[in-house]
């Protein structure tokens, strides 16, 4: 497999957060550790740099008596050398940065400025010259890493300067006035170097900011943007090299960090550790499964955790971490309500039984001992990557669950505070109803055997009244459970079954897709009321409305996306002004007189609990049309014959 890419130098900056003293503390001791590599590496560069310039000043010091060009180019190669020393002090101040920066770039206009000179007024080997001295240009402008330039450009220098030295100057002091001249072209490499080092942050390089209590930037903008789209590649095997358990570098953070990837198909793992070569190893083994966030000590893996705690299934964790080792990492994920759900797996070449009850007892879930091996790394990860997906499908079950529960509870107590009384009066009058049944009424005139039929019909809607009651008395337990397969077409001729006897002088027409039975999931009680209710508004807002003109009310359907079904109440009574269209589902809100404010309120907890959604369209002095939204479980040849609309009034479906 390709090895990781090589990149530019990385710095990292670390900023300390008031409300965390161990992160402070651990970030002060990391930016320290940091700095003092940098600097070191380059006034190491300085400092060859320093002593052949001077070199060079002794021994060229004729130069400077030289007429015309010799002039010239002496002055722009010293002013070469002389910021390659002013950029050897800069090293030892703060702030370096910037001055290092622009001082790396005059040393490469002066120096360019001689090579243009050397051109212009050429001798006899000036040409020469000049073509080696834009080699070392070219090689310091390349983007490489500091000791990559440094090392091309010794190598150019001494396969030039060597065998001059060796075989052709017999003259000592020439010998050196020869390595110092070409060297100062060599100083524009060294210059770039050091700038590299110190600023790798300019032209895309990469940065590592971390500070406490953010995320992690790992990469500048521009690089994230083109690496975006592109895949990176796996690790060769032979980058896992054993090695002592040293903090990660810089250079490693970025190049393991290249390989976080985000798939919502795939289970998400905190990758916590201090040490390279442990991480690219996990790294390799989990990468093309699973979605992968690395955290380089216990402070950073809090932080990422704190950020992405909901999509996380599983945390790695090394036990030897710098600042908080990883015992005390688990332990403070494990305060936390919302963490301690996350198993939670050490790597760890401790196998006392000592360190393995101290890593159950801060809650630990497993441990994974070293050499790390594959399979058994694989086989662990799925076994509790698993559980952990388990753990949170039977939480969202269970949030939904109790959510439905707590809507049903508050639908039993609106029906027992509001309907509970009136019932009790209408079902002690069906003494009266029996009495009736077997009088002579029945026999009696048509204008008598109507109001006879309206009373039979009080009776019927009592039961269903007696039914709704039961059911929302022990709906914990039952109707919960009682949505049931059936025929939309069954609820809505029942619906109108209860309500014709409202329908005087209204048209009712219903249209049903002549091919087609639509099959809901459903409490057949509890919808049939939800389109009673529909039905009552709709026949008492046309008579409401007094018209001369014949009213009307329309059920009609429409299939949304082949998963919905939309059923459709409208009707050309009085219709509603926007505000009582706006506050029309609000518990206890009416404008009837003798309103109690509960149906529609009733009837969309009703449709919630269906899963379904319930709205209005109203113009006042126009009419209403209500729509009921249900989600549909299959489609199916009709087993009824209508294949028209089918216009019912007065008359039982």
């Amino acid at each position: 497999m390709p090895a990781f890419r090589h990149e530019t130098s990385l710095t990292k900056t670390v900023n300390s957060d008031d409300g965390e003293a161990e992160s402070s503390e651990s970030a002060a001791e990391y930016k320290s550790e940091l700095s003092r590599h940098n600097l070191s590496a380059a006034r190491t560069l300085c400092l060859w740099a320093g002593i052949l310039v001077i070199l060079f000043a002794v021994t060229g010091i004729d130069y400077l008596f030289a007429p015309g060009h010799f002039f010239t180019f002496l002055v722009l190669r010293l002013a070469s050398g002389v910021i390659c020393l002013t950029l050897f002090a800069v090293t030892f101040n703060k702030g370096a940065e910037k001055h290092a920066h622009i001082l790396a770039y005059a040393a490469l206009a002066a120096v360019g400025a001689s090579v243009a000179v050397m051109i212009r007024f050429s001798g006899h080997d000036s040409p020469y010259y000049a073509g080696l001295n834009l080699v070392y240009l070219g090689a310091a402008l390349m983007p490489w890493g500091a000791k990559k330039t440094a090392l091309i450009c010794l190598t150019i220098y001494s396969a030039y300067v060597g065998p001059i030295l060796v075989f052709d100057l017999p003259d000592v002091n020439v010998k050196m006035f020869v390595a110092a001249n070409q060297f100062q072209f060599f100083t524009i490499a060294i210059a770039f170097a050091i700038s590299e080092i110190l600023t790798g942050a300019r032209k895309g390089r990469i940065v590592e900011t971390q500070e406490m209590g953010r995320d992690t930037g790992d990469r500048s903008e521009d690089a994230n943007i083109a690496d975006f789209d592109r895949k990176p590649e796996l690790p060769r095997e032979d980058c896992f090299t054993p090695r002592r358990n040293t903090p990660a570098r810089n250079t490693d953070i970025h190049r393991i960090r290249r390989f976080e990837n985000r798939n919502p198909a795939k289970p998400t793992i905190l990758l916590t550790g201090s040490d390279p070569n442990m991480m690219k190893t996990m790294v390799e083994i989990l990468y093309d499964k699973y979605n992968l966030l690395t955290a380089f000590n216990g402070f950073e893996g809090l932080r990422k955790l704190g950020t992405c705690n909901d999509s996380i299934s599983l945390i790695l964790s090394d036990v030897g971490m710098p600042g908080m080792n990883g015992f005390d990492f688990c332990e403070r994920v494990m305060k936390h309500d919302e963490y301690g759900g996350i198993p939670f797996i050490f790597i760890t070449t401790l196998t006392s039984q000592e360190d393995q009850l101290r890593a159950f007892t801060v809650g630990a879930t497993d441990f994974i001992c070293k050499p790390i091996n594959a399979a058994i790394i694989k086989k662990k990860v799925e076994r509790w990557t698993a559980r952990r997906n388990y753990e949170l499908m039977l939480r969202d079950a269970s949030a939904s669950l109790e959510e439905r529960v707590a809507q049903l509870s508050r639908v039993r107590d609106i029906i027992l505070h509001e309907i509970r009384n009136p019932l009790q009066m209408i079902i002690g009058a069906n003494f009266f109803v029996d009495r009736l049944r077997r009088s002579s009424l029945c026999r009696a005139s048509e204008r008598e055997r109507r109001l006879w039929e309206n009373v039979v019909m009080l009776e019927r809607g009592t039961e269903a009244l007696k039914s709704v009651l039961e059911a929302t008395g022990t709906i914990d337990v039952s109707a919960a459970s009682s949505l049931r397969p059936e025929p939309l077409v069954h609820t809505l001729k029942e619906s109108i079954s209860r309500t014709e006897h409202l329908l005087d002088n209204i048209d009712l027409a219903v249209e049903f897709d002549a091919f087609r039975e639509y099959h809901i999931n459903c409490n057949h009680e509890l919808l049939v009321q939800v389109f009673v209710n529909l039905i009552r508004n709709a026949a008492e807002a046309v008579k409401d409305k007094q018209s001369t003109k014949k009213g009307f009310v329309h059920i009609t359907h429409e299939i949304i996306e082949n998963k919905k079904i939309m059923v459709k109440v409208s009707d050309n009574g009085i219709g509603m002004n926007a505000d009582t269209a706006a506050n029309l589902f609000r518990f206890k809100y009416t404008t009837k007189k003798h309103g109690t404010g509960i149906g529609l309120h009733f009837s969309k907890m009703i449709v919630k609990l269906h899963e379904g959604t319930i709205s209005a369209e109203s113009t006042e002095g126009v009419g209403t049309e209500f729509r009921v939204e249900l989600p549909l479980l299959n489609q199916r040849k009709p087993t009824f014959a209508s294949q028209r609309p089918v216009a019912l009034r007065h008359c039982a479906v």
